[in-house]
């Protein structure tokens, strides 16, 4: 920007710029010609909240859940749903069952016994922080 001829014109887009009218002034110096910031504060995009559910067929289109729609509108029920099904997939990985999602056509492994460890948090604990960061996400 700064190395820019004098006769080139710009055009700067930015959905998520803090101060446009502070970097309108800042070019305004700096090229010494005047500068017009826009401002329009709705989303020409709707934003959606989706989910990828825990082994979900990575290839099937339906398999993302929608837990926010583009009115904002929450849907709490597949937001549990989804911390359910989080919380049941640790166990069996806590477990010692192995589950992949990068091998769709294999089996579950058989359950190995592990050593026996300190848990870092509990299921409800985990379940709290998805929901929690699920939430911080719809709010966005």
């Amino acid at each position: 920007i700064v190395m820019l001829p004098p006769g080139v014109s710009m055009v700067f887009l930015s959905a998520t710029m803090a101060n446009p009218v502070f970097l309108a002034g800042w070019l305004c110096q700096l090229k010494n010609r005047p500068v017009h910031a826009i401002q329009k504060r709705g989303r020409p995009v709707p934003l959606k909240h989706h989910v990828f559910p825990i082994g979900a067929d990575a290839e099937d289109p339906q398999a993302l859940v929608e837990v926010r729609d583009a009115a904002g509108r929450v849907d709490r029920l597949r937001i549990d749903s989804a911390a359910r099904a989080v919380r049941k997939w640790r166990e069996g990985r806590d477990q010692g069952v192995v589950r992949s999602a990068q091998e769709p056509g294999k089996k579950d492994k058989p359950p190995v016994k592990k050593k026996d460890k300190a848990q870092p948090a509990s299921d409800k604990e985990r379940a709290a922080s998805l929901r929690q960061l699920l939430s911080a996400l719809v709010k966005r």
